[in-house]
């Protein structure tokens, strides 16, 4: 799928015509968008976006990455964003100064992931910590950027429409109604009490789950599988609007964040699925 023009970002999010003669010709708000591409291993995007409702299309240029957005807390800077990052361990938590925004998780490479957030003022950090090949996160060999974000002059876009809703739990997903073939907005909410993403992915014919974590152990031989993208890593209590474009098949969620227990990945508490759309 190649980047998505304007275009098609007013047929997905924009909001629909007043109904009123008198407005016929006005048209309502529309979020912003906000380009990010990819490569190995840089992250290219703007470094001052206004608040509000914003569309993050993740360009995947090359490699397997995902650009999470973080929102650094007041009295804290970048400069104290990359001192912690450079000291933790995946699988440590993030500091409380820290709010995980969520953001694209990772799309094929050649194509485009496309999430959607309300984002207030502040400072943010936009990285990556996917770390295939070698198990190295991208973030400590350079992907990872400073984003200000500054209060909006324009009118307030609303919330996209969605068609789909899905729920994080500790430790699972909520769908409804279930996915079918098609293009989906999907809004995800965070009720659980710790932070969650879904990665997806259509497997390859006869690949299982199964087959996609013995991948993933060793990152040996290619994906058993089409990444589509998802929602990275989200606060409890967050918010986010995912845009899919599904085709038969079998497809699987998961969930890479550690536990804040015990370090596991959630996937290994139950937060898996395999699922089929007919």
């Amino acid at each position: 799928m190649r980047p998505l023009i304007a275009v098609t970002t007013l047929l997905l999010f924009a909001c629909s015509r007043a109904e009123t003669p008198a407005a016929d010709s006005a048209v309502a708000a529309v979020p912003n968008v906000v380009t990010i591409t990819a490569s190995d291993f840089a992250l290219a995007a703007p470094d001052t976006i206004p608040s509000g409702m914003t569309a993050f299309h993740l360009v995947a240029a090359s490699g397997v990455h995902h650009a999470m957005v973080v929102k650094i807390g007041e009295g804290k800077t970048y400069a104290d964003f990359i001192a912690a990052s450079q000291t933790m361990k995946p699988t440590d938590p993030f500091p409380s100064w820290l709010t995980e925004i969520g953001g694209p998780n990772p799309p094929a490479v050649g194509d485009t992931a496309i999430v959607m957030h309300d984002v207030a003022p502040g400072t943010y950090a936009l990285f990556c910590v996917v770390d295939i090949p070698d198990k190295v996160p991208h973030i400590a060999k350079g992907m990872v950027r400073e984003l200000t974000v500054v209060p909006a002059t324009a009118a307030a876009a609303p919330a996209p429409t969605s068609d789909v809703s899905m729920t994080l739990m500790d430790y699972g997903f909520e769908i409804a109604p279930a996915l079918t073939p098609g293009e989906h907005v999907i809004k995800v909410t965070n009720t659980a009490q710790q932070s969650h993403e879904f990665f997806i992915a259509r497997l390859d014919s006869g690949k299982t789950i199964a087959d996609f974590g013995k991948w993933a152990a060793t990152y040996s031989g290619p994906m058993p599988g089409k990444a589509l993208g998802g929602l990275a890593p989200m606060a409890p209590g967050g918010t986010g609007y995912v845009r899919v474009q599904l085709t038969p098949g079998n497809y699987l969620l998961l969930c890479f964040v550690p536990d804040a227990k015990d370090g596991k990945p959630h996937l290994e508490h139950g937060m898996a699925k395999e699922f089929t759309v007919q």
